[in-house]
């Protein structure tokens, strides 16, 4: 490894010290390799996050402009809406000529309890909203009666 003047100059570098340093720097050369793979997997990881934010990012926006893009309904349809839920209320409950009531529903609330019992979870059918609704679309037939 060295030669003879090497030795004698360097009295306290021996092939054992070499050894040592040199495994020494055979681990940190490990190391670093590890950290060099580690950094690697850590910016995959972070560029795949990336990209699913930015998937889920052009998601939201498109379902944004799909709300937007909603119609309303005009003030017209919903009286019409309106109409057609009293209407079909008086003919469960019987108030039409030659109707009889429907004999499942003893009241009002039992058949929004039926309805809110059936579709729970449907967007507008739950029973305060129900129960609110009933009656407006009822006056607003009256209304249209006077």
């Amino acid at each position: 490894m060295f030669d003879e003047i090497e030795r004698d100059a360097h009295s306290a570098i021996s092939a054992d010290s070499y050894r040592a340093l040199k495994a020494a720097h055979d681990a940190k050369v490990q190391q670093l390799a590890a950290a060099h793979e580690r950094i690697r997997e850590l910016h995959d990881a972070k560029n795949s996050a990336e990209a699913e934010r930015d998937a889920l990012r052009v998601m939201v926006e498109n379902l944004g402009k799909q709300a937007k893009s909603v119609v309303q309904v005009d003030d017209r349809s919903e009286t019409s809406y309106q109409h057609m839920v009293a209407a079909l209320l008086d003919c469960i409950a019987g108030n039409l000529p030659n109707i009889e009531k429907h004999p499942s529903f003893e009241s009002e609330a039992k058949l929004i309890d039926k309805i809110d019992d059936f579709y729970r979870g449907y967007r507008g059918l739950s029973k305060s909203n129900l129960s609110r609704k009933f009656p407006e679309a009822k006056r607003r037939l009256r209304e249209q009666d006077t």
